[in-house]
This record gives C-alpha cells, structure tokens and sequence, in this order.
C-alpha cells in the first residue's frame, strides 16, 4: 500500500534490514497504487472550480498529505502520477475529437467547431485551444463530454503530482553527517548512476571529473540544452563591461576583451519581462528561492574554443547597481589547476546556469516550441480543409501536441515549474506571456537568427565555429527543409499573385495574427511564394528539428542539479567584496541540498519531459511516410511529391553523414552532439542488461501472460516468471552457477526453458542454448568447446513429426554412472552439474540418478526474492553463445551481448508494432535466434504474450494454438507455412479462427510470392514482416515492416534496423563499396554484431573486420556472405548467397529466381536449387522438388512415385513451365524429387548436402 511505504517511517527502516537480495521496486503495482491514492486522499478536489485568472486555486506547501517518505518513493510515484495525468488527458482529448485515436470524418466546417481559441485573458497562459466547445448536435458523433468529464476536475487532475511529493525525504541522497560537500554531490550521483537507482537510468554530466570547467560550461552555450541564445555581443555591452573591469583595475582582461570575437548570454531583461523593478530582488514568495538575471561575456578563439571572461550574476539595471566577476584565466591555455576551489568564480557560473535554466524551459523549450506550436495548429485546422498542401505537409507533424499542452498547462507549470523557479507564481506567467508576446515570427528564421547572433551561414563552415555544431547542423537542416517544402507547393502555387490569392493562406494570416486568436503579430501577411515556403518550413522547424533540440539533452545536463540549478536556495551576494569571500559553504547553500522536495523535483522534470518525445516520428520516417502515400495513385502530382519526400529521404541520408562528422570534429570527445542526426533521433538503443529491463516491464505489466505453453497447459504472468526465473536463478547459484559460467541448455519451447532464460540472465551466467537434436558426440563437442559448467537437459528430446528420443544413453556417454551422487565426465572435464527436466510423462524412471538434480528441485526448494549476481552485471557482457546454423560450413560459437540480443529484440517488436495486447504464437525453437530473439525477446520487451504451441515444430499445435488463443501474430519460416498451410487445404484443421492474425515474421529463407499470397488468403497474415540477419548480427539486421508494400516485402528483406550500418561490397574488388543498385557482398556493423567467435579468432578476423572509412571513423564489419544490393528507397536484396551462385559457361544464376518459378508451379510444394558440376559449362542447374499430398510424379527414370491416383508431374512438365518464364539457361538441367530436405536448426536447407546428393543421384544416371 503507498499508505505504509510512503508514510510508515518503521516500514522503510525495515527495509533497510531486509535481504540484500531482494528486487528493488521499479514501478508500483497499478492496482495497489490507484487503491492507496484513495486511501490517502490525494485525489483531484471535489469543489473545485476554475478561479478569475482561468485556472485552477494552485496548491502549495505544506499539504500534509504524505509527511514522509524515501526519495525512490517519491520519484516512482511521481512517475506514475504523471503518466496517469497524460493518460487522463489523452483520453479527454481522443473523445473530444481534438487528437483521436481513429480518425473522424469531420468536414471542414465541424474542423472550424471544434478548433476555437480559449477567449484572450481569460486565463494566465498565452493563445491555445479551448478544451470545451459546444459543439453537441453541431458536430457529427460530437458527445456531450460534460457527461463524461467533470472539467474542472479534469484539470486538478494536475495537482495530484504535487500531492504525493512528501514534506520530508528520510533518506535524502545528500544528508552527510558532516555537511554536504560538491565531492559528496557527485559521489552520491556516481552511485545511483552505477546502481540505476530511480530515474538515474541515463548518463549525466555530473559523471565527468571536469564538469564545472570553464571549457564544459562555455561548450554548453554551443551544443547543451540550450544552444540558441548565445549572441554577439553588442558594442554598448563591450563598453560596459570594458568600464566594469577599469573600475576593479583588470587591466589585463581589458586587453583581452579589446581583442574581440566576443559573444554573450543576456539575460539582462528578466525583471522588465515580469515588471518588476530593477533594483527589486528576483525570488519566491516565500523566500527560499531566489532568480538571477545574468550576463555572460565570452570570448572565441581562433582555434574555435569559446571562453568565459566575465559574468554579471544579477544585471539590476546598471553595472553599478550590479555584481560583475571577471575570469582569473584570460585564455583557455592558462592553468586549470584552481579551477576546483576557485568558488567565487565557480558560484558565478552557478548564478549564469541557473539563469539560462530559465531561458531554456520556459522560453526556449515551453513557449518557443510548445505553445507557438499549438497556435499553429489550431489555426491551421480553422483555415484549410484536409486536401490543401499545406495542411497536408504540416498535419504529420503535430502527435499529441495538444494534449502534451494540456498537461504542461495543468500540471507542469501550476506543480513543478512554479514550486522550483526563482519567480513568484504571478511572475512566472507574467514571463510566459512576455515570451509569446516577444516571439519575432520571421526573425527565428534559421538563416536570419543565426546571422543576427553572429554566425552568419557564410562563416560556419570556418573551423572558428568547429564547436558550434547545432548552429552547422541547424543551418543545414533548415536548407534540406526548405528544398523539400518549395518544391512540393510549387506545384500548386505558379506565381506570387496564387499565393496573395488564396482564401485559405488569407484566413490562416488572420488566424495567427488575430488579438482573439493566435495574437502573433509578428507572423507574415502572406504575398509571395518564399513567404510561404519559409512559413511552412518555419512550422516543420518549430515541431521536429528545434524541439529536437532543445528537447533531447536536457536530462544529460539538468538531471545533475549542481550543474545547473532552476534557482538559488540563498540571497546573492552585493558587492564583489561579498561574492570575492564566497567558499565552498556558499555555493553549496545555493543548492536545494537542504530542498530534498524541490530536489527531486528538478532532477525529474527533464526526467519527465524527455518521456514526451515520440520516437518513432522522426524526418525519416515522415519523408518515408509522404512518399508511401502516393503510391497506387494516379497522376503527375502524385509521382512529383513522392519525387519530392524521395529526395528529402536521400538528403536526410546525407546530412546524418555530415551531422556526424561535425560532431567529430568537436574538441570535446566526451560528449557527442547527434540530437539533430535524422537517424540519430530514431529510437535510443536500451542501455540496460536484459535483467534490468525485464524488470520493468514486470513493473508495469506484472499481471499479463507472459509464456502459454500449450502443450504443457500451462500460463505465466510477467509476475510468475520473474518469480520463478528468481527462484531457479537462486538455485542455480547454489549448484555453483556464476557470472561468465557457460551453461548449455538443451531443451525444446516449454516453461522451462523460458524460465531458466531470465534465471541465467539475472545472474549474468552464460545461456548456451543446444539443439535438442544433437546425438552425444555433438553435445559433448559444444561442451567441451566452451568448457561449459553445467547441463539443463530434458529426460527426452521431441522432434518434430518424431516420436520423443530418451536422452539417458546420450547423458551416459558424457558420464557413465550417474549414480555416483556426482559427475564425472573424461569427455567434458569442465561439466560440475546435470539438471534434468522430466518431461517423459512417466515414461522413463530417473529416480535413482543421484549425480543429476532434478529442475524442480531447483525452483521449489528457493525463494522467490531476486538474487544478486556474484558480480555486477555490464550491458557489455556476453549473456548468450549461440551456435550458428549455417548452411555452408561447420557451426561456430557467435557471442552476444546483453545489449545485442536485448536491442534487437526490442527494435524488431517495435518495427512490428507490438504491444502488451498482442499474443504471438511462435513454433520456431528457442534454442535458435528466431525463437529466443525474434520470438521470445522481442515478445518481453514489449509487455506481449509469446505462445509455444509443442516443444518441437508440430504444424497442427501452431494453427490449433493460433485459434485457441486468439492470437494476433505468427512466426514461421517458409516450410513451417507451407506445412500449417497443407493442413487447412486438405481439411485436417478447419479453416477458421484466423481472423485476429495481423502480423509475424517470416525469416531464415525468402518466402516466394505465392505462398505470400495464401498467407494472406488463409491465415489474414496481411502484415507479415520479413526479417533477415544471421546468428552472429543478434540476429535482425533488416526488416520490413506490416505496411510495407507488398511487393517490397516479397523482392527485399525491408531497411535496416535502427542504429545498425549496412554496406554492398564489391566481391571482385574488396574494399570497394558498390552503388546503389549494384550487387556485392553485404556487411553490417551496429551494436548487434558479435564479439566474436568463442575460442575461434582467425575464423572471428575472416568474418569481423575493424575498417576505417574515408572520414577516419572505425567501425566493426561482419561480413555476412550474402550476395546483396540496395535500392534508393534503402531496402536491402538478398540475391543468394555467395558460395550459392551457380556459375554457368561463366554468367552467375541466382537459386532463388528459379526456386520462385517453381514453388509457383500448382503442383509444387517445395523447390531447393543448387548448382553441380558440369564438364561444358562448368556447372548446371540442379533442383529437388517436393510435390504436394496426392500428387505422382512419374519419369519412367526409377525415382517416380507417389501414391493415391492423384495429378502427375514429370520432369518435362517443369522444365517446360521455367522455360515460359525464363531465359534457357535458367532451366534447371537436372531435378530430383524429395520428400524432404536437410535442414539447419532454423529450418534453412543445407544447400551443400544437396550439392553432395545431386552429384551422387546424377552420376547414378539420375534427373535427366
């Protein structure tokens, strides 16, 4: 209950004397939660009702609500309280129409209803929608919401986050008995950053030893959170602080500052923003927290490295009025030794910090992005109907906006921005308003701001501005946009005079413009076609790449709140005299160390902004997007702005490549600047290990199913999993198992299998899984190879369409008595201990086998609290040797990493679209890549349920487990759905109960057209991915997605996956990359590619190689040996594989072209093609041909056959059907008929066994 943990001071000592091993709380249970916030009262206010200002009575403290309670407490509650505010407003928003889940045909006129401005003053904020138009009987399907929604208490819902933030912290990170110390502060913020304590789950500045120097603090006026109002500085402030440092005899610095190339922070006009006089201090109204006014002057060296020279910590007017402190270390090369204990100097920086703190939340981040944004939309959607081009570029840019407003306007400022600022409330929206009000429309033009501030478009390219990456980045950006939106309108805008002209463009100037809608005086009345196309752009740049920016960094640089505090917790100094005595001690009273609430506050609401971005709406996939909706339409417009997005895609391609290498080009290497790197704001990679992400998804999705095992009738929820692989997990550990150990696990898809998964990730132990198949000469060789510890083995081994292989004669050839009460193995000298499963349904008695220990042993003989690994777990660590099953070669040992397997797990359900709602039914074997990454990872990472039909591929279990579970997703390689498709075509299972499929993967070999089609057909699979990798690439590397086309998703393996590069290299000239288009050898490099083969370094350095490209930047290559090419569009060709092609009288044939013949072939089940040898042309087409139930084949060559008194296939017949469609020497010279293939783990055909067979049939006079 939150009652007893957040108010029970007896409760949270206890815990502090519970088991060391016990799993931290990540997230509260959601029905405990929602009970205990009813139990303490914090709920929205009954009798609340919306004062003369427009808003809701704030609260403030005291509350008494929650007296005490413990800083992790806090920031989970905070957390949940948040999302569950958004989640409010989101579904106030979706019914109001405003923002809808499913789209509405509303026509323009009900748009004009529904979109209205709140009235002018009627409440503190700015010009933004109003949340309650009646519209009922208006607006078609409009609902009455005040049935639904009590308004006002709509928005109290905001006050329920300042309500559960408690009086007092028992456990305050910075209580030290002997006073909190700047090296204590940053040991505190080391050990929750290490233990990923609450929200310390990313990097921060406070990690760096350096800083508080004055190169970090000045860099972060060029790439922080806040790179956009650093200025030139103005003639009249040079003279002024040129006066300054005569008055206080710095005859040095005046010469410094003579020297010029000179830039500022102003903030000098804060007291005029709020109206308040310029000799007034700046504070709280109750005093605690005090506002500065800074100015900071810096300087730019040639060699591009920007210094602080002097700063004004609070500007009252004048300079006389003011305190100013001029740097010690005129130039970046003096002595840094002091800078630690150089504390005036030092709290100086802290007094400018905390003033751009303000500049950037609520002007630059709030109102500049936010709030300009809103009035855009709103008056876009009261000004053009849906087919007009500007709505149509600008609507994709707009998810959720509104409702993210909403919440700000409820609950952010009112709760968090108003309790931590140096204002007082009535100052805060007072300095909200002056923001807007001042908002220059066409001078933030890109080209023309950077220009006024001093970085001219024509000078960044000097290495001067080297360090200035956002300002190169941004300028860049602004001209890829432009391009695009200029070319798109000029198809439907000939001239200036179309422009003028244009009733929509005339109501959406008056829109912005009007004192009783968007009230921007400064938006363009718009006469030309550059007006207009710097309008749009403006609107796109104000949406995705400002906010980007302004948006992504602020955790890094806020979270640590020494950095960069949101106010001083003391008076500032009066004089320079005061400030020149300032010690450690006052700088430290100038943090909320002594705040703990106003603390946590301010660490979490970057922490909580930075939840809002929507990650998978990036550039990329916008321009993707525009072109996709062009296709199957008709028409010159259509093809010329498909052209258009086309290009937009190519040059976004194109910026990431110069992005980064502006980046590089930084002096500080710590730090790399990518927020506005299109492919760099995709999806963040996971930088957890799986066991800590596990963990919260288990948090938040505790109750769901989790793994079904049908055959086994059993269900596990998130919660029973974690509990078990918990209770196995500390089994293991007392049968010796720790961090690193290689434990093999031979096993088919069952909950054991999947328990023991987590139970060896949580302690770092090694998952070696095995193919249940392996005889004991190939269990003893995997073993030995890896010096495994440990064995977790079935009592028997089911194999698909087999009956189950007991495997005691197996265990006996690795240890021959296994009655001893130990094991001993000559075979396998590193094997300590043998865990069995019994699943032989009383078929086999192992009760006497002493040296073996039972699984169930293990997970009914412990607890179920988390245990601690013998040694921290890395993300970085290898967790998971599979061996690969490749088609050409031996297997080999590919190691993973928990940031390998856990990414791609993660990365391939989300390009899926998975979610907790969905339940994928997935005979694919666990112990291949397949069933534990695609399947099983890909399942847990997203909260969904993952369903194991039988333990061994069983085409009748999948389709009964797809019925039986209502299953949305299936996963198979294409024999495993031709299978499951024969059974619905010959009747054993009836042809229903598919009707929920939306999606799966196909993968391990392509899946030809035709069955594509029935898949669609029969099972509704109309989103089915394809994916392609390969064991040692974790495995995913390219993947469709389920609104691919379908063509792209029969002729390419999809794009690739983000943060994973691809290159097609030449095979006759190594090294050389091929173009677009061009067929090579494909090679990924990513975090997914292996660290290498275990045991194995020449075959690891034959296959991943450390290359340098033509910009000096290493990566690791793993060459793949597939013949490959690209495409524009960025999707990835599989042609075959290398070592595949046939060669014929010296022109390359790629197996596949003439296996998708075939497979088309009504007769045809299967078709495998290879090439032989051949004394005239060198080699010749060979294909083995599987034929459906029922038909004969008959060739009169002896290898005829069939049975019933079905069709009949010959040899001729299929020669004659390649012929017709292709060329003739396609046409496969010799076929064979099978009933099967030889098959890797995965399902793929061993191409080289059939090369071997089809020497052999041929040389018997076979398959002519």
């Amino acid at each position: 209950m939150l009652h007893a943990i957040l108010k029970d001071h007896a409760l949270h000592e206890a815990a502090h004397d519970a088991p060391s091993e016990r799993r931290p709380l990540i997230h509260f249970n959601q029905g405990i939660f929602s009970n205990s916030l009813i139990q303490n009262g914090i709920l929205p206010r009954q009798d609340v009702k919306l004062g003369p200002n427009g808003l809701i009575a704030p609260l403030h403290f005291p509350l008494t609500k929650i007296p005490r309670t413990t800083a992790s407490a806090t920031t989970r509650a905070m957390t949940e309280v948040f999302l569950r505010i958004q989640k409010r407003l989101e579904s106030y928003f979706d019914m109001a129409g405003f923002e809808p889940s499913v789209p509405q045909d509303r026509d323009f006129e009900e748009r004009k209803l529904l979109y209205t401005f709140q009235e002018p003053g009627s409440d503190l904020y700015p010009p933004h929608l109003y949340m309650t138009p009646n519209i009922v009987g208006k607006v078609r399907g409009a609902l009455d919401l005040s049935q639904l929604f009590d308004f006002s208490r709509l928005l109290d819902t905001g006050s329920l986050l300042f309500q559960v933030i408690p009086d007092e912290v028992v456990d305050w990170y910075h209580d030290h008995p002997e006073g909190a110390t700047i090296a204590a502060i940053e040991r505190s913020n080391r050990i929750l950053l290490k233990e990923k304590k609450d929200i310390y789950t990313e990097p921060n500045i406070g990690e760096r030893s350096d800083w508080y120097t004055d190169a970090v603090f000045a860099q972060q006026s060029f790439t922080g959170a806040n790179p956009v109002t650093i200025q030139a500085a103005s003639n009249d402030w040079v003279e002024k602080f040129i006066e300054e440092a005569k008055a206080q005899s710095k005859d040095a610095m005046i010469n410094v500052i003579k020297e010029g190339s000179l830039y500022m922070q102003d903030n000098s006009y804060y007291r005029a923003a709020v109206d308040t006089p310029a000799a007034a201090e700046l504070k709280s109204k109750d005093g605690t927290r005090f506002c500065c006014a800074s100015v900071t002057l810096l300087q730019l060296t040639p060699e591009g490295k920007l210094h602080p020279l002097a700063i004004i910590i609070d500007y009252k007017g004048s300079m006389g009025n003011s305190v100013t402190i001029f740097n010690k270390r005129y130039v970046p090369s003096d002595s840094v030794k002091s800078e630690g204990t150089d504390w005036p100097w030092r709290y100086a920086k802290t007094c400018a910090q905390s003033s751009d703190w303000t500049r950037h939340e609520i002007t630059a981040h709030l109102t500049n992005c936010h709030l300009v944004e809103e009035v855009v939309i709103v008056a876009a959607h009261r000004s053009f109907r849906r087919d007009h081009p500007v709505y149509k570029i600008l609507m994709p840019h707009w998810l959720k906006t509104l409702t993210i407003n909403a919440g700000a306007r409820s609950t952010l400022v009112p709760s968090i921005i108003v309790e931590i600022n140096g204002f007082t409330e009535a100052q805060t929206y007072a300095f909200i308003r002056h923001e807007y009000e001042n908002f220059d429309w066409k001078a933030n033009y890109v080209p023309a701001l950077l220009e006024r501030r001093g970085f001219a478009l024509k000078d960044l390219t000097d290495s001067k501005f080297k360090n200035y990456v956002y300002g190169k980045d941004i300028s860049l950006m602004w001209q890829v946009l432009h391009k695009f939106v200029s070319s798109v309108l000029k198809l439907f805008y000939l001239d200036d005079a179309s422009v003028a002209c244009d009733s929509s463009l005339i109501t959406w100037t008056s829109e912005m413009r009007g004192k009783s809608s968007g009230n921007m005086k400064s938006f363009p009345v718009l006469n030309s076609f550059d007006e207009l196309v710097d309008a749009v752009v403006m609107c796109i740049h104000i949406a995705s790449p400002q906010h980007t920016a302004v948006n992504y960094l602020q955790n890094y640089y806020q979270a640590f709140i020494p950095n960069k505090p949101p106010a001083l917790y003391a008076p500032l100094p009066k004089t320079i005299a005061a400030l020149d005595k300032y010690t450690e001690k006052e700088l430290i009273a100038s943090l909320p160390v002594n705040y703990p609430r106003e603390w946590l506050m301010a660490t979490h609401l970057p922490y909580l902004l930075s939840m809002q971005v929507a990650e998978q709406e990036t550039l990329f996939e916008y321009a993707l997007s525009v072109a996709k909706s062009t296709e199957g339409v008709d028409g010159a417009e259509q093809v010329h702005v498909k052209d258009a997005a086309l290009q937009l895609y190519d040059d976004l391609v194109t910026l990431g490549g110069i992005f980064e290498a502006y980046s590089d080009e930084m002096d500080d290497k710590r730090v790399k600047y990518q927020v506005l790197d299109p492919e760099k704001t995709a999806p963040a990679l996971l930088d957890q290990t799986v066991p800590e992400h596990f963990s919260s998804i288990v948090s938040k999705h505790g109750d769901q199913n989790a793994v079904i095992s049908r055959a086994q009738q059993t269900r596990l929820t998130y919660e029973e999993l974690d509990q078990r692989s918990s209770s196995v997990a500390a089994g293991l550990q007392a049968q010796g198992v720790k961090k690193g150990m290689r434990v093999a696990v031979s096993l088919g898809n069952n909950i054991e299998f999947a328990v023991t998964t987590y139970a060896l990730f949580k302690l770092g132990a090694i998952l070696v899984p095995l193919n249940p198949a392996f005889n004991s000469p190939q269990v003893i060789s995997a073993l030995s190879h890896l010096s495994a510890t440990h064995l977790i083995i079935g009592t028997e081994t089911n194999l698909p369409f087999k009956p189950p292989r007991e495997n005691i004669s197996l265990l006996k050839q690795i240890s021959p008595d296994l009655t001893s009460g130990s094991i001993e193995s000559a075979s396998v000298p590193s094997l300590q201990k043998v865990i069995l499963v019994d699943n032989s349904a009383g078929r086999l008695d192992v009760s006497d086998f002493k040296s073996t220990t039972p699984f169930n042993d293990l997970l009914y003989s412990q607890t179920s609290q988390a245990v601690t690994p013998d040694s921290p777990l890395h993300r970085d660590d290898i967790i998971n040797i599979q061996f690969t099953s490749g088609t050409t070669a031996l297997p080999k040992a590919a190691c993973l990493s928990h940031t390998a397997i856990l990414n791609n797990g993660y990365f391939i359900g989300m390009r899926m679209g998975l979610t907790p709602a969905d339940i994928i039914v997935s005979p694919p074997p666990l112990y291949h890549c397949f069933g534990s990454i695609l399947g099983y990872m890909a399942s847990a990472t997203h909260g969904s349920s993952i369903v194991f039909p039988s333990e061994a591929f069983s085409p009748s279990a999948t389709l009964l487990a797809v019925q039986e579970e209502r299953a949305t997703a299936l996963y198979g390689v294409a024999t495993m759905f031709s299978a499951e498709l024969e059974l619905l075509s010959n009747g054993t299972i009836e042809d229903k109960g598919f009707d929920h499929l939306r999606t799966g993967i196909a993968a391990g070999s392509s899946v030809p057209s035709v069955l594509m089609g029935k898949l669609h057909e029969r099972l509704n699979l109309t989103g089915l991915t394809i994916c392609y990798g390969m064991t040692e690439t974790a495995p995913v590397s390219c993947m469709t997605t389920p609104d691919d086309p379908i063509q792209k998703r029969l002729d390419s393996v999809g794009r690739l996956l983000p943060h994973v590069q691809a290159k097609v290299v030449s095979v006759t000239e190594p090294g050389r990359v091929v173009p677009i288009g061009e067929r090579g050898e494909l090679a990924i490099a990513g975090y997914n590619v292996m660290s290498g083969y275990w045991g194995d370094e020449a075959r690891t350095a034959e296959v991943r190689k450390t290359e340098t490209d033509e910009q000096g930047r290493e990566a690791v290559w793993m060459y793949t040996g597939d013949e490959a090419q690209m495409d524009a569009d960025g999707y990835v060709h599989i042609t075959g594989r290398i070592k595949d092609l046939i060669i014929r009288g010296g022109e390359n044939i790629h197996p596949l072209e003439v296996e998708n013949v075939l497979f088309a072939h009504p007769r045809v089940s299967e078709a495998s093609v290879v090439g032989i040898p051949d004394e005239k042309y060198g080699e010749c087409v060979a294909a083995f041909v599987v034929v459906h139930g029922g038909v004969r084949v008959d060739d009169g060559d002896g290898q005829g056959g069939g049975e019933g008194d079905g069709p009949v296939v010959t040899k001729q017949e299929l020669r004659d059907w390649v012929r017709e469609k292709l060329s003739g020497h396609l046409v496969p010279k010799y076929i064979f008929w099978t009933k099967n293939y030889p098959k890797t783990p995965s399902g793929k055909i061993k191409k080289f066994e059939l090369k071997t067979e089809g020497i052999k049939l041929r040389d018997a006079g076979k398959g002519l």
